[in-house]
């Protein structure tokens, strides 16, 4: 049923943030906004009819330092060949490479194995210019 509902909640989503962007024109430079979820969905439908508890997920990135304008990351496909276990999207890229441009470029701080203990995977994908950096 998610074709239903789907549609008005990334609609209600949008709006918000249009506005809360609007709200902080004076700002746009410094201003970073990431929407990311830790609740990934199946491509593939589930034994109760829904697509809950899966790999699939995405990031929004908006600000006026974003490299914006385009998808980053692999597109692994979504034949049932190309899917983890059959069902999931393949995840291609952590997100914790995605957070450590943040961290870096955005608010100067690049103790990134502080920040995430054990992650050395991070290779910028140019997601952000380092614009003015907080005082």
């Amino acid at each position: 049923y998610q074709g239903d509902i789907f549609p008005d909640l990334v609609d209600g989503l949008s709006q918000s943030l249009l506005a809360f962007y609007n709200d902080l024109s004076r700002y746009h430079k410094r201003l970073t906004i990431i929407i990311m979820s830790e609740f990934g969905r199946r491509l593939k439908e589930n034994e109760s009819g829904g697509t809950d508890h899966g790999h699939g997920n995405l990031m929004f990135i908006l600000g006026g330092n974003v490299n914006g304008g385009q998808i980053y990351g692999k597109w692994p496909g979504l034949s049932t060949q190309q899917l983890d276990e059959q069902v999931d999207l393949a995840v291609t890229t952590d997100y914790r490479t995605i957070l450590s441009e943040i961290l870096a470029h955005r608010l100067g701080n690049t103790n990134l194995d502080f920040v995430f203990p054990g992650f050395t995977g991070y290779s910028s994908l140019n997601l952000v210019r380092a614009g003015d950096l907080p005082h």
